[in-house]
């Protein structure tokens, strides 16, 4: 849809919202309601994506279709694997990942910031697995 056709539906759609309301005896004041633009509080959630691949989706898509945040995985080192949970089994707190290096995520964050997309991280920060010492280990202090 053109953004001339955009405006007219927006205006026809707010016309009978206000014709509504009006009969239901809330006259104009749903309609100057209905005729102003929605905040921007869209939240894309980009799990599993490389650093390079949000950026480019931020400043192509996300941007310009005014989305507000983006949701990205937990940047930190984890156990290596294919399955969505690993991610969330940190060895430590380097930003260092399967989705790219620290010097990505930063530039990353820079051009989803520059088109108008804030970054929301998934963390985990209240431990590191302990995938690198078995169960033996750790209560026998082998």
């Amino acid at each position: 849809m053109n953004q001339h056709a955009h405006h007219t539906a927006r205006r026809i759609t707010a016309a009978a919202i206000g014709l509504a309301l009006s009969c239901a005896g809330l006259g104009s004041q749903a309609v100057a309601y209905a005729t102003q633009p929605a905040a921007t509080d869209v939240t894309v959630i980009a799990f599993q994506q490389n650093w390079k691949t949000v950026a480019e989706e931020c400043m192509n898509t996300y941007g310009p279709e005014g989305v507000k945040y983006v949701q990205i995985s937990p940047p930190q080192e984890s156990v290596q694997g294919t399955q969505w949970w690993t991610v969330y089994q940190p060895v430590s707190y380097k930003l260092n990942s399967r989705f790219g290096t620290e010097d990505e995520l930063k530039s990353m964050i820079e051009q989803c910031n520059a088109a108008g997309v804030d970054v929301i991280a998934d963390v985990v920060l209240n431990h590191t697995t302990g995938h690198d010492v078995s169960w033996v280990d750790d209560q026998y202090g082998v």
